[in-house]
């Protein structure tokens, strides 16, 4: 599985040079007409934080897509990531807007790494910056934020249906790797649940 934006770079570029002559498009989802660059990038990081890019089901449309500059242009499809992020919670911590682009700079507190390879651990606070331009007068992201980053709840439930694909597999690796995946859904789910009792603690 790999991720199907081809030709990112290409695109984003053509977007900025299209934005000075561009021609109105309809914009499904009304709900992110004139979002600033945060609250577009916030929209975005919420949609990707419940799971909306890792539940893509051929012919769909997700909710990021639509808030990227290329959706409406050209081919768009934002999904077939093979590695996601589990967070505890993001925030956009920086905005600046000049010339009609803006970036928007956000931070993750990461848990772990999941793929359909391995499973790592490492708790971490990452920073993204990410640009933005002005297509149909809205603001949009150039290019998608990474890998997905998704809720607790979201990625253990995400690493479940990984592991339950791998449990009956011919390949004794594949079955390791299934094993491996349902150790990680038991720690996470202590992570969570001890989480989850502080927060009620305080």
């Amino acid at each position: 599985m790999v991720l199907i934006l081809n030709s990112f770079m290409n695109k984003c570029i053509s977007i900025l040079i299209l934005t000075v002559t561009f021609i109105p498009i309809s914009i499904a989802h009304g709900d992110f007409q004139g979002l600033s660059p945060s609250g577009t990038v916030t929209k975005y990081c919420e949609s990707d934080f419940l799971g909306k890019r890792l539940k893509y089901k051929s012919g769909d449309v997700i909710e990021t897509e639509t808030l990227l500059a290329c959706y409406g242009v050209r081919e768009c499809i934002e999904s077939g990531y093979d590695t996601y992020y589990i967070i505890n919670e993001y925030r956009v911590i920086d905005e600046k807007i000049y010339e009609g682009k803006a970036v928007v700079e956000v931070e993750f507190d990461i848990v772990c790494d999941i793929s359909a390879y391995s499973v790592v651990f490492r708790y971490r606070t990452e920073r993204k910056s990410v640009n933005m331009v002005v297509v149909n007068g809205q603001w949009r992201l150039c290019f998608p934020i990474g890998y997905p980053c998704v809720s607790m709840d979201v990625g253990i439930s995400a690493a479940e249906d990984i592991a339950h694909g791998y449990r009956n597999a011919s390949d004794p690796r594949d079955r390791k790797i299934s094993e491996q995946l349902d150790d990680a859904v038991i720690l996470l789910k202590i992570i969570r649940d001890r989480r989850n009792k502080d927060k009620q603690n305080k």
